[in-house]
């Protein structure tokens, strides 16, 4: 079962994170929205390694430091420094049932892009900090879910 997070609690934010630590080369995640039930709905991006354990307490990206993330239901970045893409394309895109999301990081050129439905992939995030992250989502609703669907290590980010 690839069903990776369940939220469990009524409107409030819960982490959850994938077990695979990265921090060089270059990395791809895809998931798939099978339920979103609120506007603030789904994050999906990394978590430094080191701050797992605080962070599942509430939603990763509480603290900026924490990560890097993209809510794919509303469109927003949350970064720990000015290092987003103000013009981020996906800004007007709004996940919702059934859609798929993958997530590129590249530690070569620090940066991290996404894509929606195999759209064209875009750049949201630059100078990601040097660190050990996990690939981690979070939710806002009991009845978000959502579907890990593959992870896989490249040579290159399509474009």
């Amino acid at each position: 079962d690839n069903m990776i997070y369940k939220n469990q609690t009524v409107h409030s934010y819960k982490s959850a994170f994938l077990y695979q630590t990265v921090s060089d080369g270059i990395h791809h995640w895809r998931f798939k929205v099978i339920q979103k039930k609120r506007l603030y709905g789904i994050d999906i991006g990394i978590c430094k390694a080191s701050i797992m354990n605080e962070a599942t307490e509430y939603y990763f990206t509480r603290k900026r430091e924490n990560g890097y993330a993209y809510n794919c239901t509303n469109g927003n970045l949350y970064a720990p420094q000015i290092n987003v893409n103000t013009s981020f394309p996906l800004n007007n895109v709004k996940c919702k049932e059934n859609d798929v999301i993958d997530m590129f990081v590249d530690f070569e050129k620090r940066e991290i892009k996404y894509n929606v439905n195999d759209g064209d992939v875009s750049l949201a995030f630059t100078n990601i900090a040097k660190d050990k992250y996990r690939a981690a989502v979070a939710m806002s609703n009991v009845q978000d879910k959502l579907e890990f669907l593959s992870y896989e290590q490249l040579q290159t980010v399509p474009n």
